[in-house]
Formats: structure tokens, sequence, C-alpha cells
């Protein structure tokens, strides 16, 4: 399982990304990673980033921080990987079909990241000790709705075949770019999808507290558009 590191130059998950609590829960640092594999595993986890507070410089080469690293600029840490979701229908050989769903972990609770790694580790125990309990009696991945990806969630209009359609184009820009626009003003125009997508590109950049994945995303849809309009 290979987990990629992200530095962040903010937190943008509400607030300021300093937590205010000790936590309860000791453990070393390599065993949270341990742990932190071994769910991401047992759910099949791909694209898997690490968002920290870390200045560049202070990343190794392999992605992880250097022993001698500066405290982060903020607690807080996001853990965003894409995780399969089957919709309930089945292809001619009777195998299962579904979208790959991206999501996202921020915790800002605790006044040491590590801690706060632990914590989405242990969330993500919890998750999946919950389905295997059948507590709430909660179907398929419904666990995970509260942690879809908010700026990307328009993926699941995406084709099993992989190929972006117009409409799932529409709304990829849409919903990345916020601030009220819909799938119907962004493919209304070339300049409105042109529009659309300035903001949306700015809202994923990484730069701004985005991701690779998302930034990857809203340019295919832009592509995608522009053809659309016969650029």
């Amino acid at each position: 399982m290979d987990i990629k590191f992200e530095t962040l130059d903010r937190w943008p998950y509400g607030g300021n990304g300093h937590g205010d609590r000790s936590a309860v829960f000791r453990a070393s640092y390599p065993k949270t990673l341990a742990l932190l594999k071994k769910e991401l595993d047992m759910v099949n986890a791909r694209n898997v980033a690490l968002q920290t507070g870390h200045r560049g410089e202070d990343i190794r080469q392999d992605g992880w921080p250097r022993v001698n690293a500066r405290l982060p600029k903020f607690d807080g840490v996001c853990l965003t990987f894409e995780k399969w979701v089957p919709n309930g229908q089945f292809n001619d050989r009777k195998q299962p079909l579904g979208n790959y769903t991206m999501l996202e972990f921020p915790c800002a609770t605790f006044s040491f990241w590590e801690d706060n790694l632990r914590a989405i580790a242990l969330t993500l125990e919890s998750i999946r000790a919950a389905k295997r309990y059948g507590v709430g009696r909660v179907e398929r991945d419904e666990h995970y709705a509260g942690f879809k990806h908010k700026r990307v969630e328009a993926q699941t209009g995406t084709p099993v075949n992989g190929k972006m359609s117009i409409e799932a184009a529409a709304a990829v820009l849409a919903a990345c770019a916020e601030g009220g626009w819909t799938p119907e003003v962004v493919i209304r125009s070339r300049d409105e999808m042109e529009k659309a997508y300035r903001t949306a590109a700015k809202n994923t950049h990484p730069d701004f507290g985005g991701t690779d994945h998302s930034m990857a995303r809203v340019n295919l849809a832009a592509q995608v558009l522009r053809t659309h309009f016969g650029a």
C-alpha cells in the first residue's frame, strides 16, 4: 500500500487546523502507520494521499517526513483515497458494477498531528467493525457517505467504462466551482463553461487546498466539454 504525502499551505476544512485536545490514546508512529495501511488494504483503497502542514523540504523523496522535520504549520491531517462502491447492478457475467468514490477524512481535533493521524486510522477501523457486526443495519457502504469528497463527488456520474459523459463533466465543474453553479448553467454555453472551469480549477488546485486527483478531474471535465462545444 503506497501512501503519497501532500503538503498544504493552509487548512481547508474549517478553523485554523490547530487542535486543542490531548489524545487519550498512545501509540508509536510506526504502529499508527501499520494500522492505517491495514485498514486501507481491507477496503482495497487506491490513490491514497495524506495531507499535512509539513513544508516541502521536510518531506523525504519517498514521501515521508524527515526524522528531523520541523513541526507542521498546523496540527490537522487529512487522508484521502478512492474506494470502490457497488451500485447494486450487475453485468452479464453477474459481476457487480459500481464506481470509485473519493473519500476524505480530515481531523484537527488533537494538538499533535500524529494523534490526528491515529484518530483517522481508528475511525477507519471502527467503520469496518460497524459493518462487520451489523450495527445500525447499515447497508453496503452508507457508513462512508459522510466522508465523500466534497469537491469530486460528482465523479460518480462517470460510466463504468471510464469515459466521462457530457452530463458528468458538467456536474464535475458545477460541484467543484461551488457557489451556486449547476450543471445546467455550465453546459449552457462555452463562455459559462470556461467561467466555471476557472473557478473550479482554482478551488481544486493543490496550492489552494485541493488535490492532484480533484484537479485532474476538473481538467478532464473541461476537455470533454470543450470537445462538445467544438473546441
